[in-house]
């Protein structure tokens, strides 16, 4: 692995640093630590694929967004729904 590519790498912010952040904290409310957990590793693990294809490593503000859509996108698909018997 080359120095430069290695750099990239280590720029991604980490999972506690994601799961600590006030904006994913709100959004992260109605889901269980371990969904949450699960779709920041998701989402970390996006952006390496991002630096292995050879592409510029995302931001953290693109990351952070990538993560609080994801968990809105899960929130949506567990929410109950309205059921007429």
């Amino acid at each position: 692995m080359s120095k430069d590519l290695s750099n990239q790498y280590r720029e991604l912010p980490s999972v506690e640093r994601l799961l600590s952040d006030p904006q994913v904290l709100m959004q992260s409310n109605a889901l269980s630590k371990d969904v949450t957990l699960e779709v920041a590793r998701k989402t970390i693990d996006s952006a390496r694929k991002t630096i292995a294809s050879g592409k510029k490593p995302p931001v953290y503000g693109k990351i952070q967004e990538n993560l609080i859509s994801e968990l809105n996108r899960i929130k949506q698909i567990n929410w109950p729904e309205t059921v007429i018997n």
